[in-house]
């Protein structure tokens, strides 16, 4: 699971922290709380609140205190890959800069 993975300390979260992938649902990320406040403000809550990133609108559904995991990765914002046009990875013209792919399975219990 990524969150013991990676080991992110949860601020406030979505009980289940599922992908939306309704074709009129906005899709999902997971943001850092000092990205948070530097792109709404200071808040009490950001659950739910949108993110727009290259004409796409993002539902935030879990703020974490900072990502840092194992050999240095570290982010702002994770959003899930199934949220992502493949064109735009192939063709190296969607989301810039530096980014890392990271697949995990949800085990049902």
């Amino acid at each position: 699971i990524l969150v013991k993975f990676f080991d992110f300390n949860f601020l406030e979260r979505q009980t289940s922290l599922e992908v939306n992938r309704g074709k009129n649902q906005a899709l999902s990320l997971v943001i850092s709380k000092k990205a948070a406040a530097e792109y709404f403000g200071e808040s009490q809550s950001y659950l739910g609140k949108m993110v727009t990133l290259e004409g796409k609108k993002f539902n935030v559904i879990g703020v974490v205190k900072t990502m840092q995991g194992p050999q240095g990765f570290n982010a702002d914002v994770i959003i899930p890959y199934t949220n992502m046009n493949v064109n735009q990875l192939e063709n190296e013209n969607g989301f810039q800069g530096r980014f890392q792919a990271i697949f995990w399975q949800n085990k049902k219990r």
